[in-house]
């Protein structure tokens, strides 16, 4: 009668057969993919292997080697601006109004406040009290007011440019506003730029104070 294998011998070939797979991939890894170093709080950085540096080269284009240094991240090219439709536009003065914002997937955000980016009208009311006045400041709101309600009015279509900052403190939406101009060709215009050009921007905009600041240098 054979004696019957004992389960512990089974267990200790199998303990055997990892270990000695263990070895041989720590070896693999070390002769033929190259180490991995490690310091305590850091990710792991591989080491490529290099291929020598070939004798003769004259002109040839250089050998890349290791020089230790964090490999720069390639420039992102620069995505092509979004223009997001609004309807049912309320312009409350020169630099804020309200409207329905076409969203994709046909999605609507309705009634959303939007603050125009790069663009500071005249006051047309005294509820502001963190600026301070210059003379004819509401009169010169109240024109700008008017003039932003006829140019937005008479567009063929408006548009807010949708950036990462849509949203404000105020929870007002952040952007800058472009309009279709009527009876033109499709070439919208920036109408923080269209209000500047006529004269409805307060001293603090910030595109006027930038060309102060370079006229002064």
């Amino acid at each position: 009668m054979r004696e019957p294998v004992h389960q512990t011998t089974w267990l200790h070939l199998g303990i055997a057969a990892i270990v000695l797979l263990s070895v041989f991939y720590g070896l693999f890894a070390t002769f033929f993919v190259g180490p991995v170093i490690t310091a305590p709080g850091r990710q792991p950085v591989l080491r490529a292997v290099l291929a020598p540096e070939p004798v003769n080269a004259g002109s040839a284009a250089p050998v890349a080697r290791d020089t230790g240094a964090k490999p720069t991240a390639a420039k992102k090219a620069k995505a092509p601006p979004i223009y997001l439709r609004l309807s049912n536009v309320f312009v409350h003065d020169g630099d804020t109004l309200s409207a329905d914002v076409s969203m994709p997937y046909g999605l609507c955000w309705t009634g959303r406040k939007i603050r125009v980016l790069n663009f500071d009208a005249f006051e047309s009311s005294q509820a502001r009290r963190t600026v301070e006045f210059v003379p004819d400041e509401l009169m010169l709101g109240k024109r700008a007011t008017a003039a932003a309600i006829k140019c937005l009015a008479e567009a063929d279509a408006v548009f807010i440019e949708a950036t990462p900052d849509l949203e404000t403190t105020w929870d007002r939406m952040l952007g800058a506003i472009w309009f279709d101009p009527p009876g033109e060709d499709s070439t919208l215009v920036e109408f923080g730029d269209w209000m500047r050009q006529r004269g409805f921007a307060r001293p603090t905009d910030p595109v006027l104070e930038k060309q102060a600041k370079e006229k002064s240098k």
